[in-house]
Parts: C-alpha cells; sequence; structure tokens
C-alpha cells in the first residue's frame, strides 16, 4: 500500500458517515506538507426563498445534517487539484458521464459569500471515458458547475424568531455535485469496476461479494482485515429457517397422503402462532420440598414465584410388567382416558411455565403443549406443594466447549461460530449469576460463575427448534450443586405439534412413547433400544426437540 500505484485505491465501506470520515482524513494527510496542494474547503450558497438568512442562520444550514432528505447535498466539501472525486448528478450523460463516474480535479473556482464563506463557482474535472471536446479544453475535461436543491426549515430558533409559532425557512442551497473517491460505500459502488480497491470482508454476504468484485484483477485486492469462512457464511435468519422446515414437512405429508412416500406424518408448524419465539432455551430446576427462600438463593428471581400442585413422584412406577414388550400400560383406575404422559407432566402447571418466559408465551408450542396438560384430579394421582426453585431464560452467553465451565463467553460473535449446542453447554450457560433481569435484556449486566444450593430433581429444557443454532440433546448432564458435580439423565423428550404433541419417556430403563393423535391416546413401548437412538431416529425425521427433561440419577433426590 506504501508504493505510488497504490496510493489512489478505493476503499470499500459500509456507511455514509465512515466514508465521510476516511474522505476528509485522506484528503487532510494529502494535504501536509511541502510540495503538497492547498484544501480547499467549499462551502454551500444559501438563498433564501422564505425569511431571511443571518449569520447564525448561515451557520447552522453548514452544520446541519440533511443526509436523510431525498436529493440533499453536503454543507462543506474539502477539494483540492489532483484529488480523485466521484461525480453525483445525472445531467452529463450526453459526455457519457453518469452518477458515479471518477474523475480527476484539475481546477477549483472559489468566491466568498457576505458571511465570508468560501463556495465554490465552478470546478474542472478530468473523467478518462468521456469523449467531451469542450472548446479551449482538452479531451475529457469538463466543468462541473453548483448543483441546486430546496429545502424548508422549521426546527430553527433564534432570538429573532422568540415568540413566533413554528417559523419556516425555504431556501436553496447550491453546491458542487461531487464528492471524494478515496472511499465509497458498497451501494454506490455496484455496478463499478476498479483497479484497486481496500475493503473489510468480515461482513459477508453480499456486501463481501460486492467488494471483492470491483477489482480488475486480483494484484488490485487489499483486505483490510483477517477473514475466515465463518465470516462469508453467515447463518441464515431462523425465520428463514423455520418456513423452510415448515415446507419440508408439508412437502413430506403431501407424498405420504398420495402414496408416493412410505412413512408417519409429520407435524407441520402453524406460523401464525410463532410470534415472539425465544431463540434459546428456558431452563427450569424444579425442587420437591418445601422450604423458605434463603439468602444464599443468588439467582432466585426478583418476581413472586407461584407454588403448584403436582403428583408426589415425577416419574411413577409402570402399570404394566416392563419384562413384556407386548403389553401395554394399563389406563388410570380413575376410568378417565387420560395417557399417562399427562400424568408426568401435570406436575408443571401452564401459569408456571407461561409465568417465566420471556417474553411469555401467548400461542407458541410450548404454550399448546402446557394448554393440553390435566389437571392432577383428572389424572388420578395424589397431590404435594412444589416449590420452583427458580426459574429463568438462558441469555446468549456459551460457556466454552469443554467438559467443565470454567471459562464463559460474553461475547455475542461466540454465536456466529457455533453451529451446535449441546444440552450441557446450555446448563453451564445457565450456571451464570444475573443481576437482575432488566439488565441481562438489554446486554449491560455482568456474569459471575453459579453453583447451585439446592438439589432439584427435575431440570427442563424448553428449546427453541427455529433458533439458527441446533441443540444437541446429551443422554447425560452435571450440575454443579453445592460444589460437587451431579449427574442428571434425559427421562423424557418433548415434540410439540401444530394440534397435538409427541412424547417419548424414560422410566426404569424402558422407552415409552405417547402420540396425541395416535393409538387412542395410549402410551406404547418403543422397540428402540435407547434414547439415544431415538433422539438420532427423530432428527433424520426432521423432527425438533422442544422440550428435554433431565431426572436426577441421585437416589436420595427421586
Amino acid at each position: 500500500m506504501s508504493t505510488d500505484d497504490n496510493l489512489l485505491t478505493t476503499a470499500i465501506v459500509p456507511t455514509n458517515k465512515l466514508r465521510e470520515a476516511l474522505n476528509l482524513k485522506k484528503a487532510k494527510a494529502n494535504s501536509v506538507g511541502n510540495g503538497t496542494p492547498e484544501l480547499v474547503a467549499c462551502a454551500a450558497l444559501d438563498v433564501a426563498i422564505e425569511g431571511t438568512i443571518d449569520s447564525s442562520m448561515r451557520k447552522y444550514l453548514l452544520t446541519r445534517d440533511f443526509a436523510k432528505l431525498q436529493g440533499s447535498l453536503p454543507g462543506a466539501i474539502s477539494l483540492y487539484e489532483g484529488m480523485p472525486v466521484v461525480y453525483k448528478g445525472h445531467n452529463l450523460t450526453d459526455l457519457k458521464v453518469t452518477n458515479g463516474s471518477q474523475g480527476i480535479v484539475v481546477r477549483i473556482n472559489t468566491k466568498l459569500c457576505s458571511f465570508g464563506y468560501r463556495y465554490a463557482t465552478s470546478v474542472l474535472v478530468y473523467f478518462e471515458n468521456s469523449p467531451a471536446q469542450l472548446l479551449g479544453l482538452p479531451r475529457g475535461w469538463i466543468n462541473i458547475e453548483p448543483a441546486r436543491w430546496t429545502v424548508t426549515v422549521s426546527d430553527y430558533h433564534s432570538s429573532n424568531t422568540k415568540g413566533k409559532n413554528n417559523p419556516r425557512f425555504r431556501f436553496k442551497h447550491l453546491q458542487i455535485p461531487l464528492q471524494p473517491a478515496f472511499a465509497v460505500t458498497g451501494h454506490s459502488a455496484q455496478g463499478k469496476t476498479l483497479p484497486r480497491v481496500m475493503f473489510n470482508l468480515t461482513e459477508g454476504g453480499h456486501a463481501a461479494y460486492v467488494a471483492a468484485s470491483r477489482a480488475t484483477s486480483r494484484h488490485g485486492l487489499f483486505i483490510a482485515h483477517g477473514v475466515t469462512l465463518a465470516h462469508l457464511n453467515k447463518q441464515l435468519d431462523p425465520d428463514l429457517l423455520f418456513e423452510v422446515r415448515r415446507l419440508d414437512a408439508l412437502c413430506h405429508n403431501t407424498l405420504i397422503k398420495h402414496g408416493f412416500r412410505k412413512g408417519d406424518l409429520l407435524s407441520v408448524p402453524d406460523p401464525e402462532t410463532e410470534a415472539g419465539r425465544n431463540h434459546y432455551p428456558l431452563v427450569l430446576f424444579v425442587n420437591p420440598q418445601k422450604r423458605k427462600r434463603q439468602p444464599t438463593d443468588c439467582a432466585t428471581p426478583s418476581t413472586p414465584v407461584k407454588r403448584v400442585l403436582s403428583s408426589e413422584r415425577m416419574f411413577p412406577t409402570p402399570t404394566t410388567d416392563t419384562s413384556s414388550p407386548s403389553r401395554t400400560p394399563r389406563k388410570p383406575k380413575s376410568g378417565s382416558n387420560t395417557p399417562r404422559v399427562k400424568a408426568i407432566m401435570s406436575k408443571i402447571k401452564p401459569r408456571t411455565i407461561t409465568s417465566v418466559l420471556v417474553p411469555p408465551i401467548k400461542r407458541t408450542d410450548a404454550g399448546k403443549l402446557m394448554c393440553q396438560l390435566k389437571s392432577d384430579s383428572e389424572c388420578g394421582t395424589s397431590s404435594v406443594n412444589l416449590d420452583i426453585s427458580f426459574s429463568f431464560t438462558v441469555r446468549p452467553v456459551l460457556s466454552d466447549a469443554t467438559e467443565n465451565a470454567s471459562h464463559v463467553f460474553d461475547s455475542p460473535g461466540c454465536l456466529d461460530r457455533l453451529h451446535t449446542v449441546t444440552t450441557q453447554q446450555w446448563i453451564d450457560t445457565t450456571m451464570i449469576r444475573y443481576i437482575s433481569n432488566a439488565s441481562c435484556l438489554s446486554g449491560s449486566c455482568r456474569s459471575a460463575q453459579l453453583s447451585l444450593v439446592t438439589r432439584p430433581v427435575i431440570v427442563i429444557l424448553n428449546l427453541d427448534g427455529s433458533s439458527r443454532i441446533h441443540t444437541e440433546v446429551l443422554e447425560n448432564i452435571y450440575i454443579d450443586i453445592a460444589g460437587e458435580p451431579v449427574l442428571f439423565k434425559l427421562a423424557a423428550i418433548i415434540l410439540n405439534g401444530s394440534n397435538h404433541f409427541t412424547c417419548n419417556l424414560v422410566e426404569d430403563g424402558v422407552l415409552w412413547h405417547y402420540d396425541g393423535a395416535q393409538q387412542s391416546g395410549s402410551s406404547l413401548r418403543r422397540s428402540t433400544p435407547s434414547i439415544t437412538m431415538c433422539i438420532s431416529n427423530i432428527t433424520r425425521g426432521h423432527r425438533n426437540i422442544d422440550m428435554a427433561v433431565y431426572r436426577s440419577h441421585d437416589p436420595l433426590a427421586a
């Protein structure tokens, strides 16, 4: 970049503010020292149409940012003879000079206004590709005159406008339609070819393609920062992935219904019920023992926690002989057709789930699942009081991909580098102490490693299948409780459907399956030898696991 050939390299940047800052800095740097050209600050000339312009009004108009208005012209432009510039106009198309054409400043003609500001009356620019031959000028030399832009200002107030309601000023803004060409935005660079360009590819996507394809040869490419495939191949939008999965499910079901494919129908998610999806798991710790809140419970939320009635045991003993795979479990003695899965899941009420979600779920799949759960009396089971120790939404902070949680990332960029996260990592992330829920949502809170004081029996991870991060459900996880790792085994996986839900339950080494739309609501013993293979089959069938339920392996906590 230090050679003479590369001094006129064009930088491609994402925003106009960055472009203006780089152009001004480069222009000043090229005008410092002996033998360098003089840098001329050309102010705009403002002519009043309605009202009068005084010195304070003149200064206000020059410094105000009109960039958001269509057709606006800058208040000042810094130029020097020999500077590369870009023409911003549409009046010279007959001379083969279009909007975005690059040229070199040859001469600057200026005058002083009545307020002492220097403005440009015309600028002579050389356009290499223009065939223009004006009288008395070499080929390609074109005289650029100021462009006019009319604007009305109603928010200016001074000592002369006190007492007036909404004073209006209408004026003509005259400025040379040129801008320095040291830096251009990616939007304006589209369709151009430049001999030498410098850019940053870390933005990825279409912007990276536009920047890298502007140079005429690879020798004119200069990359400002190191780039990886992760920068170039950005993750797709979660809503787009959700829609693709929905269309895949529709295609699969259509082929099966018309006899072109064999297999089970897939549940098609309803996009209208997915508003406010939470892209990160919700982790619930359930403690079956009644106790008072202790000062050491630093992870307890500030909102009051409701106590609910539930079954005495989270996973009751099967009502059938597990040694015979051909027999199905008996229904509850109450005579109702309530499946065993509902009796198990009735431990957690819909109001308990919805009270801890941020934002609260309305008609999401998880909400539908919990709304279908029957009360304890319908399940024919005894009830005891429960205490939900604490529950909160996992913030996008992931523990390092190691077996321990000694290192925690607090950088949002780490999410872009991860495609698969295990349930162990989500649990490690949950072991973070937050100052407050509000500050965590704003991203301004600090975090510190946390160990549980009370041993929970059940850990529920409410996953979101629409997230761009795939969650791998492990069969075993470990949680640090009172400084010691405690084993939790996978007890159930929930698959939410558009109008029903399915569940795979592990109980005393036996894998049971429940589908609300099949077998009249009865649970069936699965032939799959392990829940790991069951998860693998679900993944291959393009289904998403929406909930993972873990149970403490400690016999004392059962």
